[in-house]
């Protein structure tokens, strides 16, 4: 027997919550490839010529100028490190979010472990650099844990918890 929750919007949050961790693993995997594929140089000029007309209009722009430093400081072992990152997180986390999103019940627990882990790494990173864009991926990947526990619950109840209930 299942639970049944009267409200969908919880599943709506949770499915499209799931889409777009999909949509940004595939983003990912893509600048995974492409930081693979371009040597320092042509990152840079790549770089130069994005953020060009930013810095025109407003030469203290943030992201402009993180940007070129970024890549003015990368290293070939930065630049491993971040295509296997990239390429290893984004692979997990669409494998994750499409299997989730089939409704398949032996993913909960390790989609639970990956994003808990995930966020873990994140805390650890927001001590050091205090970003707000972190600390938005970190509360959408405690939602997305809590929406896994509540989806779980929900869709495969554990049969005590079903006997407790009905």
């Amino acid at each position: 027997m299942q639970l049944r929750n009267t409200s969908n919007f919880p599943r709506r949050f949770f499915r499209v919550s799931l889409a777009l961790k999909a949509v940004d693993g595939v983003l990912e995997i893509v600048g995974g490839v492409l930081l693979s594929i371009f040597n320092r140089g042509a990152l840079n000029h790549i770089v130069i010529a994005l953020t060009q007309h930013e810095l025109t209009e407003d030469p203290k722009d943030f992201v402009a100028n993180h940007l070129r430093s970024l890549v003015g400081h990368l290293t070939s072992d930065v630049k491993l490190f971040a295509v296997a990152y990239l390429l290893i997180h984004g692979v997990l986390k669409v494998a994750l979010a499409v299997n989730l999103l089939r409704g398949r019940a032996w993913v909960y627990p390790w989609a639970m472990v990956f994003f808990s882990v995930f966020m873990a790494y994140e805390a650890y990173q927001m001590s050091y650099t205090h970003s707000l864009a972190l600390a938005c991926f970190f509360f959408l990947d405690l939602a997305i844990v809590a929406l896994l526990c509540w989806e779980r619950l929900n869709v495969n109840p554990p049969p005590s918890l079903a006997r407790e209930i009905f």
